[in-house]
C-alpha cells in the first residue's frame, strides 16, 4: 500500500514536470498587408506605387495607381503586395533580371523552434514569360548571409517545389522548413515582370513552429521553485494517506 502510493505521488510530480516544459505551437510571422508596413514590418528594393500613374507598381495592391493588379481576386482582406510591369523606368532604378525587386520580412530568431513551415498565397497573371519573368520564394541565413530558394516560378510555369501553376486568382502554399539549420531568418521574395499586363500578388505571409523551451511566462527559477513547492506540497498531503 505505502509503495502504491509513493508511486502515485512520484507520477503526479512527474506529471507537473512535463506541464511547465510541454512545447508550444504559435505563429511566428502573420503578415497579412492590411496596413502600410514597408520599413516597420517589411522592406521593398525598388518600391513604387503612388504618384507614378499607368501601369507599374512595387507597392501595396490599394497604392497601383494604374490598377493592373485589380486582374487577381480571392485575396483575403482589403489588401496585398502586387508588382506590375516591373522594369519600368519609371520605378525607382538599378534592378534589372539578376537584381530582382523584392520584398523582405523583418528577422525572426527560430534557434529554439522546431517544424517550422511557411504559408503564402499568391497569384500571378497567366501571361509571365518563361525565362524573362519570375517569382522566387527564399529563406535567408541572416548569421551567414546564405540564401535558400524555397520555390521558384519560371514565367507561367509551375513552382519546382510546389508543382503548383500560378493564375488570377490567389492560391495558398505551404512549405516545410524543418530542415532548415539556422538560427535566425528572414522571408524573401524576389519578382521579375516586364510588361504592364504581367502582375503578381503576395499575401497572408505565415511562419509557424513549435516552442520547445519554458513558456515566457514562467522562467526557469520560477519553474523550479513551483516544482519544489509541489514536491513539498505533495509529499506533506501523503504522509497521513501513505502510512
Amino acid at each position: 500500500m505505502k509503495n502504491t502510493c509513493y508511486a502515485v505521488v512520484i507520477a503526479t510530480i512527474a506529471a507537473f514536470t512535463t506541464v511547465i516544459n510541454t512545447a508550444s505551437a504559435g505563429m511566428i510571422i502573420e503578415e497579412g498587408f492590411e496596413s502600410d508596413g514597408l520599413d516597420i514590418r517589411y522592406t521593398a528594393g525598388g518600391a513604387g506605387g503612388s504618384l507614378l500613374g499607368c501601369c507599374q507598381n512595387w507597392s501595396l495592391h490599394s497604392q497601383d495607381e494604374g490598377e493592373r493588379t485589380d486582374a487577381l481576386t480571392g485575396f483575403d482582406g482589403q489588401d496585398f503586395w502586387s508588382g506590375s510591369d516591373l522594369n519600368d523606368r519609371r520605378l525607382p532604378s538599378g534592378y534589372t533580371y539578376d537584381i530582382p525587386r523584392n520584398l523582405i520580412l523583418n528577422t525572426v530568431a527560430v534557434s529554439l523552434l522546431e517544424n517550422l513551415s511557411l504559408t503564402v498565397s499568391l497569384a500571378a497573371s497567366t501571361n509571365l514569360d518563361v525565362g524573362r519573368d519570375f517569382i522566387r520564394i527564399f529563406a535567408l541565413d541572416t548569421d551567414t548571409n546564405i540564401k535558400t530558394q524555397l520555390d521558384y516560378f519560371d514565367g507561367d510555369a509551375a513552382g519546382i517545389t510546389s508543382g503548383v501553376t500560378l493564375g488570377n486568382e490567389f492560391q495558398e502554399l505551404s512549405y516545410d522548413l524543418s530542415w532548415l539549420d539556422v538560427a535566425s531568418l528572414q522571408i524573401g521574395f524576389e519578382v521579375w515582370t516586364t510588361t504592364n499586363s504581367e502582375v503578381v500578388g503576395i499575401d497572408n505571409i505565415r511562419l509557424s513552429g513549435t516552442q520547445t523551451s519554458l513558456p515566457s511566462s514562467i522562467s526557469e527559477p520560477n519553474s523550479g521553485l513551483l516544482l519544489g513547492f509541489a514536491m513539498i506540497a505533495l509529499l506533506g498531503a501523503s504522509r497521513s494517506k501513505c502510512t
